[in-house]
């Protein structure tokens, strides 16, 4: 018996697979043999030969814990076909774990019983399509990111239309709109623009490809509902592809609006299948040659009959005669005498048959064959012999024994019953021709045309069998079905009467050309049009046309096609990618040398690996200088360790990097400029940095202002200092004088006077405070304080200023702190009396103080107007108010968080704040908590 995990394959079948021009394997039994594997599949799995015998597990040991072994397990046990694709698969190939992708099928394969007994594994390696894909995807992402986080306003505008194709935040709040207008044109998003001249300005430079500059340009745009005027400096700059053709306008704007105004204030004041079964062949011409000799052998058996008829008719006229042509005849004759069938004659033909010898003449029939007993020919003598009538059959199935062995015979033969003058049946001669021959040579036809059949209805490559001239479809797998997407009803039916849409191209002559020459024909990746579900779409296919011969001539086509469009698209895909990559870096380049700032990007480690054009222009140093050499020679001295430090924490990290620092200015040799720094990390699907891009922004004229305004507050707040120190004792003195004089309502008014005094004096120590924070002069005196002591004295004190707040303590012990203890009482004070100022609608104010982590936490919450969840952040910088509605107005410098903020970071710790428009605000700070030793 066979090997029931084996698949049975005949020399044609294992030619096809090993030349299929494919990646085939068969995998058999349930432990998943490697029965057959071509040279493709081999080098996919980068392995030899010697894998063949062993289970896939064994042969491929590092696929175990990858899906696959239970996806095959899966197909097994269901008999569902799995495919994938783009499927990522991680093999050892050279004495690798390499990482690869690939498009593959996993289809059941069933013995003819239809019991699955293997697997058919086809596959196809995509990696280079799906790595280039991956490149182009992370080459148009930095593209993206460069526009997106550039600080200047940035917009692309494909096409004449000006459609919309990128715009940064920048861009969308100069606009005033918001994302919507990405992908409309600019008379869409921008109505207010017709009637100026930046559209025919556009059009201009997207005709002649020459860039248009303007400086301190006024434009007119619907900002917050209103028509509103602005000045900008900007540049329409055309792009092009790598033809040179102009495709579309890059837009860079800065807001020059306030420097305008300011001017004009000062003015007005100072002026990118191979080799099939030829098995199948000869097994035909053998067949062929049966079915001649079975037509032959009937044509001898009616010619016998005839005759012997005629010798029956004429027995009286010579018994002799008779008995020497029964003996002579050449087909096997014996004549049965009697109900009882008793042996008369029988020639050596009828007993080569019968595997007896002439002893069993006189013997009746029961007696000569006992092996006969319980098959149906004692039952059809009887019936001839009682109705008189002939009984004929064609490759009748008896059973005989010939040397002590039953053997299997196949006869055509005839009983026909001999009677006498009264009618009545006498004798029956029975006439045979043993045929054993020609039906096992039939049956082996019909076993192998069967066995050929099943295998091409299983064969994992789509396959189909045509016969005659007119390409009539005999034989067809679900494979071909699923690529031409049609079903079993275009069985016998001719190629171009169920694929019409096949006339016109080349296929109806190909065939006919194979057909007629008998020369195989193979083509790879050849494009064809087919009809599916009523669309006609394009495929393209490697694909064989081999010749069916009976032997003499050809009879037919085997048709095996390999559906390769994914793979001829993907081919193209990755050419275009690479063309659009190309344009993608060109438009990469083009766009950050257009930008006015200095640009550039890192890897993911912080090693700088690129800068523009301005960054060479600005150092005149060579465009080969990356990484740290290229930027430290240009930073102060007093800047390199905290740049540094700022640098690679935020590489670490994957913070935003900002910072503010000097470069050297290299057209005044000893003297620096201020620039502001900023990086953002780019980052992939799974989260992960895969590069940095940063600007460097020349802000000296600004930082400069800064200085020039920071004095003038020092000075303003020093001189304002004694003057009102002197007139608030001057109204206490005069408040008591009125007092004892009695005059309580004028010494009321004084009195108001003094109050609005203190808040004088509190708006200059906030300058002043400022002023020292800024030249770094002001002074902590740090020592061991406890905590919860401090918050409760000022709570206490606050809470006699404010009738309508309570303020309602909610402390855990928190044990010492090392600080000073005067400027962490001015911020728990402001952060208390900022909340009352803020909630003037609330009734009580929530002050809580817990231990965090070694840290003391401090957070006062109240429940007032909130703050916009974009404004958060702003709220600790310098001047900076928080706007209620129109009925609210908040008085005060907006110093009071900014000076908070630095006193908290300069002792160590953090400042913070949670809020929600309408519900409050909470503020909060930490710092280190140490007890005294």
């Amino acid at each position: 018996m066979s090997d029931p995990s084996s698949i049975e394959l005949s020399v044609g079948i294992k030619q096809l697979f090993s030349q299929a021009p494919v990646a085939i394997g068969l995998l058999a039994g349930s432990d998943m043999i490697i029965q057959n594997a071509n040279e493709w599949m081999l080098e996919l799995w980068g392995k030899d030969s010697s894998v063949i015998g062993l289970p896939v597990i064994e042969a491929l040991p590092e696929i175990e814990g990858q899906p696959f072994p239970d996806i095959l397990k899966n197909v097994y046990e269901t008999g569902v076909e799995h495919r994938g694709y783009e499927t990522l698969a991680k093999l050892i190939r050279n004495g690798v774990l390499e990482t690869c992708y690939f498009n593959y099928v996993y289809s059941p394969i069933r013995n003819s019983i239809g019991e699955i007994n293997g697997i058919s594994v086809i596959a196809n390696e995509v990696t280079e399509q799906v790595k280039a894909k991956k490149e182009l995807e992370a080459s148009e992402n930095r593209f993206k990111g460069l526009v997106l986080n550039a600080d200047v306003a940035t917009g692309v505008y494909t096409g004449r239309e000006m459609k919309i194709e990128i715009a940064n935040d920048a861009m969308i709040k100069v606009w005033g709109k918001d994302v919507s207008v990405i992908g409309k044109t600019l008379h869409e998003a921008l109505p207010e623009l017709e009637g100026q001249p930046f559209h025919d300005l556009l059009q201009e430079v997207y005709t002649t490809g020459v860039s248009y500059r303007a400086t301190e340009d006024r434009v007119n745009l619907v900002v917050d509902g209103q028509l509103q005027t602005f000045y900008f400096n900007f540049s329409y700059k055309a792009l092009r592809n790598t033809e040179g053709e102009v495709y579309a306008i890059l837009n860079m704007a800065v807001d020059v609006t306030e420097q305008v105004l300011a001017r004009q204030a000062v003015e007005n004041s100072f002026g990118q299948q191979q080799e099939l079964n030829e098995e199948l062949a000869a097994t035909n011409e053998e067949l062929a040659a049966a079915s001649e000799e079975i037509a032959a052998t009937n044509d001898e058996l009616l010619e016998v009959q005839e005759y012997l008829n005629k010798t029956v008719s004429d027995l009286e006229y010579s018994e002799s005669r008779l008995k020497y042509i029964m003996q002579e005849a050449p087909v096997a004759i014996a004549v049965m005498h009697g109900r009882e069938l008793l042996i008369d004659s029988a020639n050596k033909n009828i007993l080569q048959i019968w595997g007896k010898t002439p002893a069993v003449i006189g013997k009746t029939i029961p007696e000569a064959l006992p092996e006969i007993e319980g098959q149906p020919f004692l039952e059809l003598l009887d019936n001839v012999f009682t109705s008189g009538n002939a009984y004929a059959a064609s490759e009748a199935k008896v059973m005989l024994e010939h040397q002590g062995e039953l053997k299997e015979i196949f006869c055509n033969f005839v009983y026909q019953p001999i009677k006498n003058g009264a009618g009545e049946t006498t004798d029956i001669i029975a006439v045979a021709v043993d045929v054993t021959e020609q039906v096992r040579s039939r049956q082996i036809a019909e076993a192998s045309e069967a066995k050929f059949r099943n295998l091409v209805k299983q064969a994992p490559v789509a396959t189909a069998l045509f016969k005659g001239e007119n390409m009539v479809l005999e034989l067809v797998n679900d494979a071909m079905l699923h690529i031409w997407g049609r079903d079993r009803s275009i069985l016998n039916r001719e190629l171009l009467d169920f694929m019409p849409e096949l006339k016109g191209q080349e296929y109806p002559e190909l065939l006919a050309e194979v057909y007629h020459t008998g020369v195989e024909y193979k083509n790879n990746e050849s494009r064809a049009e087919i009809m599916v579900n009523g669309e006609l779409k394009t495929y393209y296919f490697n694909f064989t046309y081999k010749p069916i011969s009976d032997g003499n001539t050809n009879i037919g086509i085997l048709v095996m096609c390999i559906d390769v469009t994914e793979q001829v698209i993907s081919r193209r895909r990755i050419e275009q990618n690479e063309l659009a990559l190309r344009l993608s870096q060109n438009r990469l380049k083009e766009l950050a040398d257009s930008m006015p700032q200095m640009v550039w990007t890192a890897t993911p480690d912080g090693y700088l690996d690129y800068y523009n054009k301005q960054w060479y222009d600005y150092t005149g140093f060579d465009e080969n200088t990356f990484g740290d050499q290229s930027w430290e020679p240009v930073l102060h001295p007093d800047d390199l360790l905290r740049v540094k430090e700022i640098w690679y924490d935020c590489v670490k990290s994957g913070k935003i990097y900002q910072i503010e620092y000097r470069f050297k200015d290299f057209k005044k040799p000893g003297e620096y400029r201020w620039f502001l720094g900023r990086a953002v990390p780019i980052r992939d699907e799974q989260g992960n940095i895969v590069r940095w891009i940063g600007t460097n922004t020349d802000i000296h004229e600004s930082k400069v202002l800064e200085k020039q305004k920071d004095n003038f507050l020092g000075i303003a707040s020093h001189e304002l200092k004694t003057p009102v120190t002197s007139i608030k004792a001057y109204t206490q003195v005069l408040e008591a004088m009125l007092r004892k004089e009695g005059d309580d309502r004028k010494a009321g008014l004084v009195y108001k006077m003094d109050v609005q005094l203190n808040k004088l004096t509190s708006l200059i120590g906030d300058l002043l405070d400022v002023t020292k924070i800024q030249t770094g002069r002001m002074q902590f005196n740090d020592d061991y304080f406890e905590f919860n002591n401090l918050v409760e004295e000022i709570i206490e004190e606050l809470q006699r200023t404010t009738a309508k707040h309570i303020i309602v303590p909610n402390l855990e012990p928190t044990g010492n702190v090392f600080a000073d203890k005067d400027r962490v009482g001015q911020v728990i004070t402001n952060l208390i009396t900022n909340a009352i100022k803020y909630s003037p609608d609330a009734d009580k104010i929530v002050v809580y103080t817990r231990l965090e982590n070694e840290n003391v936490k401090l957070c006062v919450q109240d429940f007032g107007i909130g703050i916009p969840n974009d404004r958060k952040d702003k709220v600790f910088e310098q001047f900076y108010r928080v706007s209620g509605t129109k009925e609210h107005t908040f008085p005060g410098l907006g110093l009071g968080l900014y000076i908070s903020s630095e006193i908290i970071k300069r002792e160590g710790g953090e400042i913070w704040v949670n809020s929600a428009v309408g519900k409050g605000s909470t503020f909060c700070f930490s710092l280190p908590q140490k007890n005294a030793s």
